[in-house]
């Protein structure tokens, strides 16, 4: 099945001049190419976008293979998942070989998580977590899936070998959102929406060692390539979090032009920024920290990801149940992929290995 965009048109350019008045649309500050930077592939040249979608009768994880057609996105949808209800966010397992969804499930019970073969879309075991569960990461080792459980306040730990829970669940702060592992596996964090806080887990122990203040309504997490920092985001406080792990401190917070910031994700020395009510996806230096750029994105943009070579950015929209795609070089949109019907939240870049 082939996916075409939809035309930006005249929703692109108001969603450009409403952003324009807070992040700037034009393109008076283009990023600079990131190929070679830390984290980004330049010899990547294909990878399968996973897409959650949510709604009545079609909870399920899209499997899309994107290219562009005359500067145009498109997409291929390899599969349509079913997975259990309400699936909120993907990741895989560093070999790329089982993707984990987490399923938000009903209030009130139990959510779980969602285990798929990668190279068949079937899917091969279903584990109970906590209280609605909003986001996996799997362990750098790729031995344990982490499970960040809103409604129970505490993490599910997942043995991947098995697909079995392994007791305890590691109790955090209120209402756990996103969870960011160390590149030697030593330490997470965790982001806790409710308490306004960051976790820090060692995760031999299991043990919370230290916890951060930041802002009430903590939301995306990302830890720097040099893992010097932790960028979060604040949509309730409009606003982005910058901690330095080291001191173990808020260092700057930015608040010009973010409006719900809710996703974030790593470009190499870059990171992403959606703004969910201006339609916009923001770039930033990871050192001075400074915006590089924005791109109108209409449709309200949720979870960020970024292709394997630090080209393209794919955001998830929910007024428009689809995908924006932006050149990260120039920062223009080049296009939505249209999917139809449901509530489309998270999304996750896989590259596929010749």
């Amino acid at each position: 099945m082939l996916v075409r965009t939809t035309s930006p048109g005249l929703r692109l350019a108001s969603a450009c001049c409403c952003a324009a008045l807070l992040l700037g649309c034009s393109a008076k500050e283009p990023a600079a190419p990131i190929d070679d930077q830390p984290g980004c592939d330049a010899t990547a040249t294909e990878w399968t976008l996973w897409v959650t979608n949510q709604g009545t009768d079609i909870d399920s994880v899209f499997v899309l293979k994107p290219r562009e057609s005359g500067g145009k996105a498109e997409a291929d949808v390899l599969a349509t998942i079913r997975v259990g209800k309400s699936p909120h966010e993907v990741t895989f397992t560093p070999d790329g070989r089982l993707a984990y969804v987490a399923n938000l499930s009903t209030a009130g019970r139990n959510g779980t998580v969602s285990v798929i073969d990668t190279s068949t879309y079937q899917v091969v075991a279903t584990v109970e977590a906590g209280l609605t569960p909003h986001q996996p990461r799997v362990t750098p080792d790729g031995r344990f899936a982490w499970v960040a459980n809103i409604g129970s306040n505490d993490v599910t730990v997942i043995d991947t070998a098995t697909n079995q829970v392994s007791d305890p669940s590691i109790q955090v702060g209120d209402g756990p959102t996103e969870i960011a592992f160390t590149r030697d596996g030593t330490r997470a964090y965790v982001s806790n929406g409710d308490s306004g806080t960051v976790s820090v887990v060692d995760v031999a122990s299991r043990k919370v060692t230290a916890t951060i203040r930041t802002a009430h309504g903590a939301m995306g997490l990302v830890l720097t390539h040099d893992e010097r920092l932790l960028i979060e985001s604040e949509p309730l406080d409009n606003s982005v979090h910058v901690l330095d792990v080291a001191s173990g401190s808020v260092v700057r917070v930015l608040t010009a032009g973010l409006m719900d910031a809710h996703g974030v994700a790593l470009a190499g020395n870059r990171f992403l920024v959606t703004n969910a009510t201006v339609d916009s996806v923001a770039m930033y230096d990871t050192g001075s920290l400074g915006r590089t750029g924005a791109a109108a994105v209409p449709g309200r943009p949720q979870i960020v990801a970024v292709s394997p070579d630090c080209k393209r950015a794919y955001t998830t929209l929910r007024d428009t149940v689809g995908v924006g795609v932006v050149d990260l070089a120039s920062m223009k949109t080049l296009g939505v992929i249209d999917l139809g019907k449901g509530r489309v939240h998270g999304i996750a870049a896989l590259r596929v290995k010749k």
